[in-house]
Order: structure tokens, then sequence, then C-alpha cells
């Protein structure tokens, strides 16, 4: 099963070298330019690359997470190298990796650009002998060799999920990004807690295709995932929801989002429409509302557990009904938002003054990505907190 899973993930590599520690190619960012680097998440600005933070509500109190893009639901893979004789490896009892435990850096099987490109990552771990170098591996063709050659066994990783779920594969969420890349706001204070500063994510390395990378790893934030129910052949990333709030502007409104953006619908988003609503020098504002946070249960039945790869649901506002209620485009003010969770989002359903949520389609966004059955999902990790 493993050299056939090997096998697919090798289709069009070069064939296998032979045994023996794989020498560096160097870093990365040699093979990208300037149009292949759109595709790695960040954008570029006078601060250097980074990756956006926002802030929404959860639960009915404001909330950071970072939008990292659109995304696959189909998982990638990933391999770390454990002693053969360490069992526990590579996972924490919490459901992170334990860099204590692996040997060298994980080896990536493919990077953005890549048609099988995901931010969600299986977990495989590659079992190696007692006089193995941490890093002698940098490739899945390495990889393949040394399990064909009898040195290493490779493995799908399982962990205790707990509950109903118990033992089942693992995904792990790693953001790979080019050098230099940052992800704002990263270990300031929680949104909802001044003073209290939030779980940083430190930027690590990774190979793929023997060329060094960097990447976020962001199990110590979240923990690990099972695959979702309704996976089949190919694992897939579990999915909460997003709601996004929208002015109808073509058929009335006159809010700021619409007069000064002249859009048929505009986002109640500052960066939707790239503009500080709120005058407060940044544009992270918006009126998201997302229905999961880390470590923490759903507030409501209907509600999704935390995932950071989220569903987009548009929500938009009747014209007729643009004054009866506060979002913060017209306060200019988050904190005295009227629409903060889905449950009183859909106590404006039931009034009609805003539209039942609607999935934003692939078509919508412009952003086809095989595996996703033509629905939008964005990347956005929640800022965490220190536990």
């Amino acid at each position: 099963m493993i050299a056939r899973v090997l096998v697919l993930l090798l289709l069009g590599c070069p064939s296998a070298p032979e045994p023996g520690p794989e020498e560096s190619l160097g870093p990365i960012e040699q093979t990208v330019d300037a149009v292949e680097a759109t595709v790695w998440p960040g954008v570029d600005a006078v601060q250097g690359r980074h990756v956006r933070l926002l802030n929404g509500f959860f639960d009915g109190v404001p909330s950071s997470y970072w939008f990292a893009g659109f995304a696959s639901r189909r998982a990638a893979d990933v391999f770390w190298f454990c002693p053969e004789d360490d069992a526990a490896c590579p996972f924490t009892e919490d459901g992170a990796i334990d860099r204590s435990a692996t040997l060298g850096d994980p080896v990536f099987a493919v990077v953005p650009g890549d048609a099988s490109y995901s931010p969600f990552w299986l977990v495989w771990v590659v079992r190696v002998p007692a006089d193995y170098e941490a890093d002698e591996l940098k490739s899945v063709v390495g990889i393949e060799a040394a399990a064909n050659d009898g040195r290493v066994v490779v493995e799908r990783a399982l962990f205790d999920h707990g509950g109903a779920i118990g033992p089942d594969a693992a995904i792990m969420h790693c953001l790979l990004v080019l050098d230099g890349t940052e992800l704002e706001g990263n270990g300031d204070d929680l949104v909802d807690e001044p003073g209290v500063p939030a779980l940083p994510v430190p930027v690590q390395q990774g190979w793929n295709r023997r060329y060094q990378l960097n990447f976020f790893d962001f199990t110590e934030n979240s923990g690990l995932f099972p695959p979702a129910v309704d996976s089949e052949s190919v694992p897939m990333m579990p999915t909460a929801d997003i709601f996004v709030f929208f002015r109808d502007c073509v058929n009335g409104s006159t809010t700021e989002v619409c007069t000064n953006t002249g859009l048929d619908l505009a986002a109640v988003s500052e960066r939707g429409v790239e503009l500080d609503l709120t005058d407060d020098g940044d544009r992270r504002d918006n009126n998201n509302i997302i229905s999961g946070f880390p470590h923490t249960p759903a507030p409501h039945p209907l509600d999704r557990i935390y995932s950071p790869l989220w569903r987009v649901q548009q929500v938009v506002v009747n014209p007729e009904h643009d004054d009866d209620f506060l979002l913060f485009d017209t306060s200019r003010d988050q904190s005295v938002s009227d629409v903060r969770t889905p449950t009183r989002m859909r106590e404006l359903i039931e009034l009609g003054w805003v539209q039942p949520p609607r999935e934003i389609s692939e078509m919508d966004s412009g952003n086809a990505i095989p595996g996703n059955d033509g629905v939008t999902f964005f990347n956005c990790p929640s800022q965490g907190p220190i536990r």
C-alpha cells in the first residue's frame, strides 16, 4: 500500500536515485520567479511580504484571524522522520508535532503552484534506524528509494482524536511561505483581551525536492484534525463557516462601502473594499462572523466546530433595512456592531432584514480549485490563546 502511494506521488518525477544522503539544492526561492511568487501566501508591501491579520467576530466578541487565501479541501502529504523505536513520534499528547522527538525537517510533497497543493497535510511517518542522520533525506524521491532499499519504513501516522473518532489519520495545517514572509501581528495581544498575548507561530524549515523552504505550523495553535467524514479515496479537511456581510448597492443601498466603491455588492470589510472605515490606520476590520475558535466548543448546535478552512457564506443586507441595525461600516466602530453571532444573524433573517446565507461559488470568486466541488473556501487560521 505504501509503495503504491509513493508511486502515485512521484508520477512525472525523475527515477529514484541510489539510496544515501541527498545533497541540498539550496533555498526554494531560487526556483520561484516573480509570477510564480504570486501564488505563495502573503502580499508585497513597503514593510515586506506578509499575511494579513483581520478582525471579525466569534461568539459575540472580536476575534482575529489571518487571511491566507483560497485553499483546497484535499490534503497533500507531509513526511516526518522518527526513530524506529519511538511509537509516539511525531505527535505530542495534545495534538502537535513533537520537535524534540522528530529527526531533521519534514519533507512536503508539493508546494504552492503545484496542481495538488494544499495547506492541509496528511501526516506520514518515516521510521528510520539509529544511524540515520537528520536531514539525510530531503525529497519524496529519496524517501521512496530508502523505503525500497529497506533502510526506512513509511506508514500513515495515526492519532487518537478522542471521543467518537478515536485513532485515525491526522491532518495538520502548515502554511508554506517564501523567505521573509511574516504573519501580520504574530504574537500580538488577543484582540478581545488587551494585555494578553496570543500564541506566536514561529517560522520553521522543511524540504521539497531537495530545496529548503519555510513554513508556519499551526498545530500547536489549533491541534491536529481527523479527515472529514465525507472523505473517500482522498482525505479531506473538515470545514467551518464564515458569514460575510454584503451591502446590496445595485438595489439601493447608499452606505459608504457602496458610494465609495461603485460595486454591485460590497463586502462590509475593510480588506474587501480596501477602505479604512474605522479610521484606525489599518484595514483589518470587518463584520465577518466565524462559527468556530481553536479549542472552543461550537456555541450553537447549528454551528460547526473550529477549522481554519472556512466555507464562505454570503449574507446580503436588504437595502430597505440598512438603518434598522448597525454593522461596523455604519457605526465606524466594531464595538457597537449589532450583529456578532450566527444566532443574531438568524434572527435578522427571520425578520426579513437580511437574506439567508448563500455559499459563494468558485464561479463567483474566480478561484476554481480541484476537490472543492465548486464551493469557495478561505484558509484563515485564527489567532489562538496561549494555553
